[in-house]
């Protein structure tokens, strides 16, 4: 009897061991990178530039490149026939209209530019190869550029050069070394998570590999980071090759050469192998480019695979979702899809009630006072998904430490003034969603559609209005903010900005919903959709976002599909801080223990003290159960038109009081004075951050171009 006792249990035992073995197989990542970026450090040129648009009238003063495409330009009433790069220099400040009559150009004004050296010399010569930036005079103070690599030139008898760089290989190589010290490198518009490497080099990553493994990987060779600096064509490219390990013995599987560009490839591991060597080659007239390897990402092709979408829908309010408010028509298929298919809560709030601030509490779960240790993409790169974004750039930017777990990031800064921006948004990620079949993905969408200047794509206006509402221009700045304007002016900027928001609806939302169910992976998709911060129309006494703490400004939508979150109206409290955590838990990850907040049942919100250099009134409120109180800190009454006068402290209940009119603070002492002690914690912590990053803030704002 005791030994069918015995044989029963062991038997038992070995069933439990099983079963934990296979579910610890089961969570190792198929997926991994190759390597991890040892800081969070983002390089990308800044140069002191302005883009000029077209027609163009106002003041010019320094450098003005032109780069044309069988261009014809008229400048202060005189034609030119442009085909290639050229320049105008304006020593002193002048005023100037340009106009385009035919053809393509890109131009940017630029007040760094000091010409170096002046030649008169018929004929310079070098030991070695040299790059030369030669400007020819074809007019007083109007030049041709070319960039060329040479060891010796000729100029034309009586004619003015202007030799602005003269950079030997090895000065040019010398120049760039400071790129190792940058895990994150920014190509034009796009960041890029990589490892710089010169020209002739190797890495050397020993580890056994698989065969029948997917490899993943950027390779990047330019000349410039910008194409402000004309993006020529210098020398004939570098050739990176990657090639297998089998104990001592090398075999190739990859070569390209790539000349002035950022490439992306998807090769397979033929065989079992002991490592892989990624190397660098010069082509036969390199000068010493400016070569990077991206993310290398190995991973077993699947269907199974996840897909992770966390999209911003930058200044859209809950308010103006049909969702939301059944009176509104700006988002039919959203409320379809969101009461079938999705979570949606009906009392999310945001941190703040503007950009840069917000994400950051999105990607970090941190209040602006917190350190930022570890953004939910790092953390999903360290689960093994591979991770890139599309964004609007600006407040977004990837300078700004949004790129971080990221393997590329775009900064489409022109995004903000496109009345396609949703359209353009869903085209990129349907791209790159396919390019990425058979991974663990976790992709970050951002859009300014919705966002001042109002101006929806035509086929919209059938809310009742067309045409464009800038309300920068319209307030004159930030000094109009609290001023009024006529109610016909009021109607039609909230009618625009619901269309901007259908335009969100038709050409972003429901085209993404139903490419991922044609590619059958609608089902391993998760998207957690929200709203960055709303936007106000004078409902109490302000315009645009960022200078009150009013529902119009905060109360945001936030809406959840996944497979194990259940479908339909959700009433708690939710702020966006916890969006990490929801990420994390949906995808059946522990969240990071610094984003938990255990035991606080109530929402902290705040116009940011930082945010009160660029004259933005310092607010701190807080919302618990149905009660909110506002504090109102400081503003500066000098920068605005028709400054408010308001209480030192608001505070109101929601549920009886949802347009916020009837301040119960000498109503309601006791949740008035609880709700107050809780607040004055979180503003101390606020006002230390505050002094001690003042001038840091201000640095990065100046540098930014948001302040003097």
């Amino acid at each position: 009897m005791k030994k069918k006792y015995y044989f029963v249990l062991l038997i038992f035992i070995l069933f439990i061991l099983l079963f934990v073995f296979l579910k610890i197989k089961t969570k190792i990542s198929t997926s991994f990178y190759l390597w991890e970026p040892e800081n969070t450090n983002v390089y990308s040129e800044k140069n002191s530039i302005n883009n000029i648009f077209l027609p163009f009238r106002g003041k010019i003063k320094g450098a003005l490149f032109i780069r044309g495409e069988e261009a014809v330009l008229t400048i202060n009433g005189e034609k030119y026939n442009l085909n290639g790069n050229f320049l105008f220099y304006f020593p002193e400040e002048k005023k100037i209209s340009i106009n385009l009559a035919k053809g393509k150009v890109f131009i940017f004004n630029s007040l760094k530019f000091k010409p170096k050296t002046f030649s008169s010399d018929k004929k310079l010569k070098f030991k070695d190869k040299r790059f030369l930036r030669i400007l020819t005079e074809i007019k007083p103070n109007f030049f041709n550029v070319k960039e060329i690599i040479t060891n010796s030139i000729t100029f034309p008898e009586k004619s003015k050069i202007i030799i602005q760089d003269i950079l030997s290989e090895k000065d040019w190589i010398k120049n760039h070394e400071f790129l190792r010290k940058y895990y994150y490198i920014k190509v034009d518009k796009t960041a890029y998570q990589a490892k710089y490497v010169a020209p002739d080099s190797e890495i050397i990553l020993r580890r056994k590999i698989k065969g029948g493994m997917n490899l993943s990987f950027y390779a990047g060779s330019v000349n410039f980071l910008t194409k402000t600096d004309f993006f020529n064509n210098i020398g004939d490219g570098n050739y990176f090759s990657i090639s297998i390990l089998k104990g001592k013995k090398t075999k190739k599987i990859f070569e390209k050469k790539i000349l002035n560009s950022v490439r992306f490839f998807n090769i397979k591991i033929p065989e079992n192998c002991d490592g892989l060597v990624f190397r660098t080659s010069r082509g036969k007239n390199s000068f010493g480019d400016i070569c990077f390897w991206g993310s290398p990402y190995l991973y077993k092709p699947s269907i199974k695979k996840k897909v992770f979408i966390l999209i911003s829908l930058d200044t859209v309010r809950a308010k103006s979702l049909s969702l939301y408010n059944p009176n509104s028509k700006a988002s039919p298929f959203l409320k379809k899809w969101g009461t079938s298919d999705c979570l949606y809560y009906t009392r999310a709030y945001t941190t703040y009630p503007w950009t840069t601030e917000a994400h950051r509490s999105v990607f970090f779960s941190t209040y602006s006072w917190d350190e930022r240790k570890l953004s939910i993409a790092e953390f999903l790169q360290k689960k093994g998904f591979y991770t890139f974004a599309l964004t609007g750039g600006n407040l977004v930017s990837s300078g700004l430490g949004f790129a971080r777990g990221f393997t590329s990031y775009l900064d489409d800064n022109f995004n903000l003034f496109n009345r396609d921006a949703a359209r353009i948004l869903f085209n990129r990620a349907k791209t790159l969603i396919t390019m990425n079949k058979g991974k663990d993905l976790f992709i970050f969408l951002h859009t300014y559609q919705a966002h001042s200047p109002y101006m929806p794509p035509v086929e919209y206006s059938i809310l009742g209005e067309k045409g464009v509402v800038d309300m920068f221009s319209l307030t004159k700045g930030v000094r109009g903010t609290f001023s009024p304007l006529p109610e016909r002016i009021r109607k039609k900027a909230e009618t625009l900005y619901e269309e901007e928001i259908l335009a969100i609806d038709q050409d972003f939302i429901r085209p993404l919903v139903k490419f991922l169910k044609q590619k059958q992976i609608y089902s391993k998709t998760s998207i957690l959709i929200f709203g960055d911060h709303g936007e106000q129309f004078f409902e109490h006494g302000s315009w645009e976002h960022g200078y009150s703490l009013y529902d119009e400004e905060i109360r945001v939508p936030l809406i959840i599909k996944a497979d194990n979150v259940k479908k339909g109206r959700d009433n708690h409290l939710m702020s966006l801080k916890k969006i990490p955590i929801l990420i994390s838990r949906i995808l059946g990850f522990e969240p990071y223990k610094k984003w938990e907040s255990k035991g606080k049942d109530f929402i902290i919100f705040s116009t940011s003290p930082e945010y009160s250099l660029l004259s933005f009134p310092f607010k701190m409120g807080i919302l618990k159960d149905d009660f909110k109180l506002i504090y109102n800190i400081k503003i500066d009454k000098r920068k605005f038109e028709n400054p408010p006068t308001l209480p030192k402290y608001e505070l109101y209940d929601l549920a009886k009081d949802p347009e916020e009119k009837d301040n119960l603070v000498f109503k309601n002492r006791k949740i008035y004075k609880e709700l107050k002690r809780i607040l004055n914690f979180y503003y101390k912590k606020a006002a230390s951050q505050r002094r001690k990053n003042l001038e840091k803030i201000k640095r990065n704002l100046k540098s930014l171009g948001y302040v003097d």
